[in-house]
């Protein structure tokens, strides 16, 4: 469920960034990943270890280094920044996060058929809004 929540809250973040404009292709992770604490309040917020990357996305070579926030108010959103080792990677890292998307939501919905509780529906409204977005090697 955490992964589903983070991957959502990564399409989130990256939807409300594309609300304010183009993006700026400088940008860095830690700056984009400043931005969106700053706006959405910093003590929500705790960084994931690298132990989450790893179990979730895996320890793959085009990641050179990811930045996942997790919610500390224990409603499972997330966010999180990818940054790649090429920007020839972009697309097989959306691909990705989309396909992780696509399982998690099954999983939801087969919970959610079992259990057809408040908070279920919630998280499944979550993967409707779910955008994936990227400027220059940053996911």
């Amino acid at each position: 469920m955490k992964k589903t929540m983070f991957l959502l809250s990564l399409c989130l973040l990256l939807a409300l960034g594309g609300c304010r404009g183009q993006a700026d292709p400088a940008q860095t992770m830690d700056q984009a990943a400043s931005s969106m604490l700053t706006a959405h309040g910093k003590d929500r917020y705790v960084l994931a270890d690298e132990d989450f990357v790893t179990t979730n996305f895996g320890s793959e070579d085009h990641i050179k280094r990811a930045a996942i926030y997790l919610s500390r108010e224990g409603d499972g959103t997330e966010f999180g920044f990818f940054e790649l080792t090429d920007v020839k990677y972009r697309d097989r890292m959306i691909a990705e996060i989309r396909a992780y998307l696509a399982e998690e939501e099954a999983a939801v919905r087969s919970l959610a058929a079992l259990y057809p509780a408040n908070d279920l529906q919630a998280r499944l409204y979550r993967f409707t809004r779910a955008k994936v977005g990227a400027t220059g090697n940053l996911v």
